[in-house]
């Protein structure tokens, strides 16, 4: 090896061994994390509004699909069904107090409206639907009053429950 390359070599070595450093210094590496809020600001006023219309529930924010759907099959299919929720949550879930969900609730802005996200939606729509939990959507801008929110939340539970009559065999 030449003198030059030796150099160069050296310098590239010391460069990347100091951008290691910096990053590490920066909080960049393997355990890059720092805390923040659970909600956003308008999640935030979303979750207050329906902690006052709704005081017979207890409001969850950001629950985990995972923890609210029970998987219905075994082996590699309880598996990729798993999968499927398992990075997914729901913005708000309204729960009796014995944590049973009786409506969850998304609260959809801007990026909702892209392909992806739309497909993501229709899936997360469809895992509730089977699960027998109604899941209302609002987009953030034309987020309901208190009135309005109280009807559509009561006219949801209602829908539901006469579903589940029906599917058990009673009269409604």
């Amino acid at each position: 090896m030449t003198h030059n390359t030796v150099l160069l070599l050296f310098v590239a070595g010391l460069v990347l061994v100091s951008g290691v450093v910096v990053t590490a210094l920066k909080g960049g590496g393997e355990w890059a994390y720092s805390a923040k809020p659970v909600l956003t600001p308008m999640e935030l006023v979303v979750f207050s509004r329906l902690r006052q219309v709704f005081p017979e529930y207890t409001v969850l924010a950001q629950v985990s699909l995972s923890q609210v759907v029970h998987i219905n099959a075994t082996g590699k299919r309880r598996q990729a069904m798993f999968n499927r929720v398992s990075a997914k949550s729901v913005d708000f879930a309204l729960c009796q107090h014995d944590f049973r969900i009786v409506v969850a609730i998304e609260l959809d802005d801007k990026t909702h409206d892209r392909p992806i996200q739309r497909k993501r939606d229709a899936d997360k729509n469809r895992v509730m639907e089977a699960a027998g939990i109604p899941l209302l959507r609002w987009r953030q801008h034309t987020f309901p009053s208190s009135q309005e929110l109280r009807r559509e939340v009561d006219v949801a539970i209602r829908t539901a429950n006469e579903a589940k009559a029906r599917r058990a065999g009673r009269k409604v």
